[in-house]
């Protein structure tokens, strides 16, 4: 896995246990910059809608939310970071 899609796994993995948290604590969890976090962010929400997911990180107020349509499964979140891996 890249930096960038690890970093974005990070991010998401902390949202998927809090759903709604400040851009602080996911600054202290992960370790990034705020403009780190927020090209993560931007980088995920993308990757969800060109995959065609129900899957959104809002950023408002200093304070994030992740939504997830109810028909989004597990194994079509982990699929956003599998294109990359090696095919056996």
């Amino acid at each position: 896995m890249e930096k960038a899609e690890s970093g974005q796994f990070s991010i998401l993995s902390f949202l998927l246990q809090e759903s709604q948290t400040t851009v602080k604590a996911v600054m202290e969890e992960t370790g990034f910059s705020k403009a780190t976090l927020t090209k993560y962010v931007t980088l995920l929400n993308d990757k969800a809608l060109n995959s065609g997911l129900e899957l959104n990180i809002s950023l408002e107020d200093e304070n994030l939310r992740l939504s997830i349509g109810a028909a989004t499964k597990g194994r079509d979140i982990r699929s956003l970071f599998l294109e990359n891996a090696v095919k056996y």
